[in-house]
């Protein structure tokens, strides 16, 4: 077998969804850890499950991840990104984003979630460290 052959198994795709909820308090992040345990601020996000529609998931997983349960505005598009999981495959990521109202505003993160908060725009720009997050804010920001 040769070495591209070995690297081609060692790929795997997946599909998620989540939410950039913005509401009278600010807009809703999560902190969390990444996968070399860095702590960072974020936006909710999660697998699309078997039977499970992207907005679905969407409103799943925020609900899942921020306590706060949310209605979609309207969808924002998506991301694309490469990493490297724990067993060393490379994961290739598309996320299907939405523009979300909250329909309740008492952030619970499930466990895993460090905490999940409110906070001012100028804020979120400043604690957003991945530039696909901060183009993110400002579509969401811009189409509202």
């Amino acid at each position: 077998m040769t070495e591209a052959s070995k690297n081609t198994r060692r790929v795997r795709f997946e599909f998620s969804a989540g939410g950039v909820v913005m509401g009278p308090e600010g807009v809703l992040l999560i902190r969390v850890k990444d996968l070399t345990s860095r702590v960072l601020w974020t936006f909710p996000k999660g697998k699309i499950e078997e039977r499970e529609s992207s907005r679905e998931a969407a409103l799943r997983e925020v609900r899942e991840e921020t306590g706060c349960r949310c209605g979609i505005i309207r969808p924002l598009g998506s991301t694309r990104y490469l990493y490297r999981d724990r067993e060393n495959l490379t994961v290739i990521k598309k996320v299907r984003w939405y523009l979300m109202h909250p329909l309740d505003t008492k952030p619970d993160p499930e466990p895993g979630v460090i905490s999940s908060e409110w906070k001012s725009l100028s804020e979120a720009r400043s604690l957003l460290e991945y530039s696909s997050d901060s183009l993110l804010l400002e579509k969401a920001v811009s189409s509202q």
